[in-house]
């Protein structure tokens, strides 16, 4: 091979390493420091309530699972659950009635008493959500017209963090309305 080869391969391979250099800085800034690999999600509740009679009240509650990630996301598990604040009952109604903190030690909210819940995604029917799409998922309640605020709790496990309790959840408190 004569010179002006030898220094055109040089310089070729000079240029593939700064690509390559540059490739993995890219990378990097843009998969690992922006954590474009990971899921987005927002959890959101829609609530409708209708009154049934026989002191009957429908809270039909549409979930909805939002991927505002790059990545597919994969669902496991996820739950609503329908909590009652007022009126007050339970270990949390006795704490407030009597003054006291009604958030138990070491945690950051009230524990209220669950009325009921819904198994949303189970382990044997798990759920995907491709990149900027949404999924619904609709819950009915039928609670007791007495019950005048509730807690609508719903949580979605976050798989992609292996080895820690990681998820998306949302909390919504709606007040009854009379008729």
């Amino acid at each position: 091979m004569d010179t002006a080869g030898k220094i055109a391969e040089i310089f070729s391979n000079i240029f593939t390493g700064i690509g390559i250099i540059v490739g993995g800085i890219w990378t990097y800034l843009t998969f690992v420091k922006n954590r474009l690999s990971y899921p987005k999600v927002e959890v959101k509740h829609q609530v409708i309530q209708k009154h049934l009679g026989d002191g009957k009240i429908l809270l039909h509650v549409n979930v909805v699972v939002d991927n505002l990630g790059d990545v597919l996301v994969n669902f496991e598990s996820g739950e609503t659950r329908l909590l009652q604040i007022l009126p007050l009952v339970g270990e949390a109604g006795e704490a407030i009635q009597k003054g006291e903190d009604p958030v138990n030690p070491g945690r950051y909210d009230i524990d209220w008493p669950k009325i009921t819940g819904r198994v949303l995604i189970a382990k044997d029917n798990p759920c995907e959500i491709e990149p900027k799409e949404k999924e619904t998922f609709p819950c009915d309640f039928v609670i007791k017209n007495d019950v005048q605020i509730v807690e609508i709790y719903s949580y979605f496990e976050n798989i992609t963090k292996k080895g820690k309790e990681l998820g998306w959840p949302c909390t919504t408190v709606y007040e009854i309305e009379k008729d």
